[in-house]
């Protein structure tokens, strides 16, 4: 699949052939890894975002019924076969996508850096779909991505309680 094979993907990320790596070496390709699987997942998003922006915006503003087939759905649909995934995945993937582009510009950022796990990113956007159109969106992205910028863990269940967190210290109403 990759030009040139595993050693130039390794080479590219700053991975090394475990075989030969003492334990401090193996433990820096664990986080690097972590580091390149976000950075790949940043661009299968912007990629998206993109492809929506090609394929849906352009239509956006034609009357639906006059439309022949669903704008979304058929960007989905591409996105389903590229990524072999089901439609409706590739639906929830291509919202998430328009998330980050659009609500948390922020936190994309850090998915592009390897700074948050790709596998936090369907929580944080669906803990901040209501926030999404209200004055402190960007703030609230701002808040989100400073918190994460910080060294430590984050289980699901403490990413939950510190977007809820700053969502509520911005909007206690939501």
């Amino acid at each position: 699949m990759f030009e040139g094979g595993d050693v130039e993907v390794q080479r590219a990320a700053g991975i090394g052939p475990a075989k030969w790596l003492r334990p401090n070496e193996l433990l820096r390709n664990c986080e690097r890894s972590v580091a390149a699987q976000s950075y790949f997942e940043w661009v299968r998003y912007d990629s998206a975002a993109q492809l929506h922006r090609l394929v849906v915006a352009p239509l956006e503003d034609t009357p639906v019924g006059l439309r022949a087939v669903d704008p979304f759905a058929v960007c989905a649909a591409q996105l389903a076969a590229a990524q072999q995934i089901t439609q409706q995945g590739a639906e929830n993937y291509l919202t998430r996508a328009l998330a980050l582009r659009d609500r948390l510009p922020h936190v994309k950022q850090l998915l592009k850096e390897g700074q948050v796990a790709a596998h936090h990113i369907a929580e944080i956007v669906s803990r901040t779909d209501l926030i999404d159109g209200t004055e402190h969106v960007a703030d609230i992205d701002r808040d989100i991505a400073e918190q994460l910028r910080r060294r430590g863990s984050w289980s699901k269940n403490r990413i939950r309680d510190m977007v809820d967190t700053m969502i509520m210290l911005r909007d206690p109403d939501l």
